[in-house]
């Protein structure tokens, strides 16, 4: 036995199913799913954010953040950070999939992301696994920063992402 060679049985391709993938990515990514917060300021320190604030009313979650705007290739592919390599650019990416999945766990009913210079300003939105759309805005007098809103169904936000949200910045010093 031990001199025998390796054989090639048979060789091929196959197929992942992308939705059935993200599903199971979601659901392993974080213990916490209300933790996907945390993951939308790893993405605004990894683009070098000197600011960052929230605003919270039981229904949405908005973050906005400075620093250099999203690549215009997170934004066509929302998860494909999942799979990058690591590199100091792919940990963006990365922490901006798991925010997007860990939202979509959740139950999130949108999510709006705006980033990019002015002249070539992004619109995603995501409504679920299959569903994402990235607008290019009309170029203009639009801010610097990155704006992110989170929406829940019927208006009401897991009780968790509230929790969640006041951990996140009572205990990282922000307001």
């Amino acid at each position: 036995m031990e001199d025998e060679e390796a054989q090639l049985v048979e060789s091929g391709a196959f197929r992942v199913d992308r939705v059935k993938a993200l599903e199971k990515l979601s659901a392993y990514q974080l213990e916490d799913p209300a933790l996907f917060t945390l993951a939308w300021i790893r993405t605004a320190v990894a683009s070098g954010a000197t600011e960052i604030s929230y605003d919270y009313d039981g229904r949405a979650i908005d973050i906005r953040f400075n620093g250099e705007p999203l690549p215009k290739e997170i934004m066509r592919d929302p998860y494909a950070g999942i799979f990058a390599e690591e590199g100091e650019s792919e940990v963006r990416a990365k922490h901006f999939s798991f925010a997007v999945l860990g939202a979509l766990r959740l139950s999130a009913n949108e999510i709006r992301v705006v980033s990019g210079p002015s002249q070539e300003r992004r619109r995603l939105i995501v409504s679920t696994l299959e569903q994402e759309r990235v607008d290019v805005l009309e170029p203009g007098d639009h801010p610097v920063e990155t704006s992110v809103r989170v929406v829940w169904p019927r208006g009401e936000a897991p009780e968790t992402v509230r929790l969640a949200m006041d951990v996140l910045f009572s205990h990282c010093g922000m307001v």
